[in-house]
């Protein structure tokens, strides 16, 4: 998906329809510092929107609930800080 805007200092944040993005055999935590997000910010943003607590963060992805996983993803687009 391409998705442009002209304005300044819009930032987007894009939920695709599929979890196809999530590397399954990584960790929850490893995606998060994939991306270069400290512990303390990524366990926040997890922590806001109702996921997962401290002993779930080194589960791998490929074992979470289709829902846990799109819930993940909502985390990684909040974390981005879109407006």
């Amino acid at each position: 998906l391409n998705i442009s805007c002209s304005f300044d200092h819009v930032r987007l944040g894009y939920l695709p329809q599929e979890t196809d993005d999530l590397q399954l055999e990584n960790s929850v935590i490893s995606l998060f510092e994939n991306d270069g997000i400290p512990l303390s910010t990524s366990m926040h943003y997890l922590r806001k929107i109702c996921l997962f607590e401290y002993d779930m963060i080194h589960k791998k992805i490929g074992e979470l609930s289709v829902g846990q996983r799109r819930k993940l993803q909502l985390a990684r687009i909040i974390s981005d800080n879109p407006n």
